[in-house]
């Protein structure tokens, strides 16, 4: 693998190397000149390890250094637990709340009426009659109608998107809360008209509840353009929920 090449003002031994750092002028030997040289045996060293040997090793010690990785506590989290350990690092940290709220706000904002309306319909039609029936009828305590059993369910159900609403009103989101009363409206209504056994049909409490979150956001909605989406809302409504059109008069009437 050497290069039998020669150098200027003399013949080069064949068992001797020229490494690359040689500063003699390297030129071919004359009976050479119409030689193709080999490609591999004429490239310079570069210095680079070749693949295998220890190139190997190193990778299968970074491979079993993931696989020996402790899972992170962080992704198992609860959002109670989650959100102790916002305050705790926000309390010692205090120049990150600035960034911190921008990211919830920005958490907060990105919301669609169809996104609401589906998860609603997906968390009420997620809860059967083999529920109702385990809280419903006669208990150690007392008899629990399968209306308020079903009525309880329902409010465990979406209260969580309820309180959603509740924040974004708080925080003076008003594009956002209404998309969000405009989401639980609609997959209430939708959810009534379909054609199940699940506890939604049992309860029919669904106007009733829809009623509740119309009252609420309409409490909470102020500031500039309270009117327009009053207005709004109330088109969107008799559109989508033409069956309540009564109930949607005597709450956002008021």
């Amino acid at each position: 693998m050497f290069r039998r090449w020669i150098v200027r003002g003399g013949p080069l031994p064949t068992s001797s190397w020229i490494p690359p750092h040689h500063t003699h002028q390297l030129e071919p030997p004359p009976h050479a000149t119409n030689r193709r040289p080999n490609p591999v045996c004429c490239l310079p060293w570069s210095g680079a390890l070749p693949v295998g040997g220890d190139h190997d090793e190193v990778m299968k010690r970074k491979v079993l250094a993931a696989k020996k990785r402790k899972p992170s506590a962080l992704e198992k989290l609860q959002p109670g637990e989650a959100q102790e350990v916002l305050r705790s690092l926000l309390k010692a940290h205090p120049t990150l709340r600035e960034e911190a709220e921008e990211i919830a706000r920005s958490l907060i904002s990105d919301v669609s009426f169809e996104g609401i309306a589906e998860e609603v319909e997906w968390e009420l039609e997620s809860h059967d009659l083999d529920e109702l029936n385990s809280r419903a009828g006669k208990t150690r305590l007392a008899y629990v109608d399968p209306g308020d059993a079903a009525n309880e369910i329902l409010h465990e159900a979406i209260d969580p998107i309820i309180d959603q609403m509740q924040s974004r009103l708080e925080l003076g989101l008003g594009r956002e809360a209404l998309e969000t009363c405009k989401g639980l409206v609609l997959g209430l209504y939708d959810v009534r008209k379909k054609k199940n056994d699940g506890c939604i049909g049992w309860a029919k409490v669904a106007e009733q509840t829809a009623q509740e979150v119309l009252e609420k956001w309409s409490r909470g909605i102020r500031g500039k353009g309270t009117k327009g989406r009053r207005t709004s809302l109330r088109s969107f409504l008799d559109d989508v929920a033409p069956e309540w059109g009564s109930m949607f008069d005597r709450v956002l009437s008021r």
